[in-house]
């Protein structure tokens, strides 16, 4: 029997609307139902009551990245006691300051917890001070590709093991019945998601007769907004929220336009949920989808070529349901919980021998 481990999780901005959210609260899940005994500690978000369905110490720093001296050894301090006190033996980070605080506790402290931090960026600009670590999991290979090619991490360290999902109680795929079919997406409404791209798609198939659904916040909303006002596109943004399964299961298609996308969780519901997916074709989105196979690809930020993909899928229910359930089929032997957390608990027990 492997020993049950003392595990304390950091990770920012704890929000529905959050693939690294979803990915470290299914960490805390399933490292606790494993008999581990896990801490977490975050500066606050949205959906920290998903916490309370499961045994994880909750730790709350305000402060936990300020850049501000003052407030850096304030939170120094308050990881330092939690470790001390809690006999930590792994912290797992996912940001660039937390993994930096933690070598800093190692340093001065005499700190023996051991750091593991999971990345889930695709980032360009250096500080020089990042990446230390010697445990690194990288969601995907363009993940490990970027931290080699740019941050010069050694390749010894890095070890790629993907995000993951539960799988959902769904029905097979079957065609909208509504007046309206709907595509749906979920996620940041910033630059690298790309929406915009989506809207400017659907204009160009007016006859098809769909309607948008976007779950998410950010700064392009208003951009969105107008846009489908301007140009006739029928638009229905909600707010972010637990359980998005009435949404997937009105959809007729979802679909990604991301312009960078490490490993999109988004990707993975759609697939457990059995949607036929259409994603552009970067990052980790082109390493899960095979064209036509379990989903379909466009050309990244191309909405013409987007366009016809919609209409593939649309015009071919036979095709839709072959890359549902593709997709569906390889998201639950490859992306569970039981194998991901096996591969993500060899880190921990290589980073303590």
């Amino acid at each position: 029997m492997k020993k049950k481990l003392n595990i304390l999780l950091i990770s920012p901005d704890f929000n529905y609307c959050c693939g690294r959210s979803k990915y470290f609260y299914l960490l805390c899940k399933y490292l606790t139902l494993n008999g581990h005994n896990v801490y977490f500690v975050t500066n606050g978000g949205d959906s920290l009551v998903r916490l309370n369905n499961f045994v994880v110490e909750l730790t709350v720093i305000k402060r936990l990245h300020s850049l501000n001296p003052f407030h850096a050894w304030s939170t120094l301090m308050q990881l330092n006691k939690i470790i001390k006190c809690s006999s930590i033996d792994i912290v797992h980070t996912n940001h660039r300051l937390t993994e930096l605080l933690i070598t800093l506790l190692t340093f001065f402290f005499k700190c023996k917890a051991k750091s593991v931090i999971t990345v889930l960026s695709i980032l360009k600009r250096k500080y020089g001070i990042e990446y230390k670590s010697k445990h690194i999991i990288a969601v995907s290979q363009s993940v490990k590709n970027n931290l080699i090619n740019v941050f010069s991490v050694n390749p010894d360290y890095i070890t790629v093991i993907p995000h993951f999902i539960e799988d959902v109680n769904t029905i097979n795929f079957r065609k909208n019945k509504q007046e309206k079919r709907i595509i749906f997406s979920a996620g940041r409404f910033h630059p690298e998601k790309n929406y915009i791209v989506l809207l400017k798609a659907v204009t160009k198939i007016p006859e098809e007769n769909l309607k948008i659904i976007l779950v998410g916040q950010g700064k392009e909303k208003m951009l969105y907004e107008d846009y489908a006002r301007i140009n006739n596109v029928d638009l229905e943004i909600f707010e972010p929220r637990y359980d998005l399964s009435e949404l997937f299961s009105k959809s007729a298609i979802c679909v990604l336009p991301s312009r960078i996308d490490p490993f999109p969780h988004f990707m993975l519901e759609s697939g457990i949920h059995k949607k036929p997916f259409i994603g552009s074709d970067i990052d980790g989105i082109g390493e899960l989808i095979i064209d036509k196979i379990n989903g379909l690809k466009f050309e990244d930020n191309n909405e013409t070529d987007l366009s016809e993909k919609i209409k593939l899928f649309l015009n071919n229910e036979d095709l839709a349901v072959k890359c549902a359930q593709n997709l569906y089929g390889t998201i639950r032997e490859i992306y569970s919980p039981d194998n991901i957390i096996k591969q993500t608990e060899e880190i921990y027990f290589q980073a303590l021998s």
